[in-house]
């Protein structure tokens, strides 16, 4: 058995569908009355911007030595990030009235990038 604390990973989905589980969380640990969540919204797609970045670095640096599966051409992969997204589509971890979360993340990502390149 796996006992984890932790929220996962698209608990940002849910809280922008209208299911906030921290402060539902939240509730149940103050001993608040806990409504259930009559509606919530099916039209919000999310986006995780570093996570697409990422995705087509990969790509484009080409087809794994040894990968059999099928793998997107460079077009394709420049095509799914830069491209048409669902209507509504909004980035997940970027939000204009707090940045640093989104920036602390790409300072990450780079990082990553570089000490990969100088192996």
């Amino acid at each position: 058995m796996e006992v984890n604390g932790r929220f996962w990973t698209s608990l940002e989905l849910a809280i922008q569908a209208g299911v906030d589980f921290p402060r539902l969380w939240l509730d149940v640990l103050n001993n608040r009355p806990v409504q259930p969540n009559a509606s919530y919204r099916t039209d919000v797609t999310l986006r995780w911007v570093w996570g697409d970045m990422k995705r087509l670095m990969y790509v484009m640096a080409g087809r794994p030595s040894g990968y059999t599966g099928a793998f997107p051409s460079r077009p394709q992969g420049v095509r799914e990030v830069f491209g048409r997204q669902p209507a509504g589509t909004r980035a997940e971890i970027w939000q204009r009235d707090d940045p640093w979360p989104a920036v602390g993340e790409w300072v990450q990502g780079a990082r990553e990038v570089l000490s990969v390149s100088r192996n």
